[in-house]
């Protein structure tokens, strides 16, 4: 509790500062979830734009077993982009899901069996085999380091396989840093401009208050200190303060004034008594 007891002049800082910096943080957070979540519409955007246009493309040519064409195809946004692509794989699957050509043949070699390729692909394929012919499936899950979109190859209800468009966590996780880092920043420029003008503010309104608060403290043993009116010269609460404590000060002497000649006046009445007193003993011995 010992919070409530300090200081205004520290008290309004520390709140203040206090509810500046739980705002930054509320929309920091939320800006960090927006951007989060459209990191995650873009890639599933982006999985979906080139799984399609490349299933499209790998039909006919898995139609006629052309492997060399089919290497090619899948190829192809990687050497249309040769910078750092999203994706960092494309594997094409036959109807038994086993590898027809992949851009990584050295990883995934041709007709090897999806579950030979690792862990993560193993349990890809298990939900592969009931999710046949539904459409494209997203897989994301916790732990692992990829994620896999798979799109159906297949035209007029006719299907060759599979296409998986695999993406690591970690390329998702460096732009998703640098917005983070780049969100960190903004708030702590915000909080670093915010908080000294707090700060200062919060002494600039409460030192009025204190003059008026140390004076009215000092009534008690006589003095009767004023306080300039240009300290604060706005006609806010502070300011309304100002002129209550001024209209109180002048009130006070007046009383004083008054006091002082009603004790005057009764000690010249008091010497008026004394000396007819005086004078009464002399004139009758």
């Amino acid at each position: 509790m010992w919070l409530f007891n300090l200081s205004l002049r520290f008290k309004l800082p520390l709140w203040g500062g206090g509810l500046i910096v739980a705002t930054a943080l509320a929309l920091s957070t939320s800006y960090v979830i927006q951007a989060w979540d459209e990191l995650n519409r873009d890639l599933l955007q982006n999985a979906e734009d080139i799984g399609r246009t490349t299933a499209h493309a790998l039909f006919p040519v898995m139609l006629h077993d052309e492997v060399w064409e089919a290497f090619e195809v899948v190829s192809l946004p990687f050497t249309a982009h040769p910078g750092t692509p999203m994706i960092e794989s494309l594997i094409a699957l036959d109807a038994d899901r086993k590898v027809y050509v992949s851009s990584q043949p050295q990883e995934h070699p041709v007709l090897a069996p999806l579950s030979s390729l690792g862990s993560d692909l193993a349990t890809l394929e298990r939900e592969l085999v009931p999710q046949q012919g539904k459409g494209m499936l997203v897989r994301d899950a916790i732990g692992t380091d990829h994620i896999f979109v798979v799109v159906p190859i297949a035209n007029d209800g006719v299907q060759q396989g599979s296409l998986i468009v695999t993406y690591n966590k970690a390329l998702l996780w460096q732009r998703f840093s640098r917005i983070l880092w780049r969100s960190i920043g903004i708030s702590l420029l915000v909080l670093a401009i915010l908080l000294p003008i707090t700060a200062y503010w919060g002494r600039r309104m409460m030192l009025p208050m204190q003059m008026v608060a140390e004076r009215i403290s000092r009534i008690g043993s006589g003095e009767l200190e004023v306080v300039d009116p240009a300290v604060y010269p706005h006609r806010d609460e502070v300011g309304l303060l100002f002129l209550a404590y001024g209209e109180m000060l002048a009130k006070l002497r007046e009383k004083a004034e008054f006091e002082k000649e009603v004790i005057e006046s009764e000690r010249l009445a008091v010497v008026g008594r004394l000396a007819a007193s005086i004078a009464h003993e002399i004139n009758n011995p």
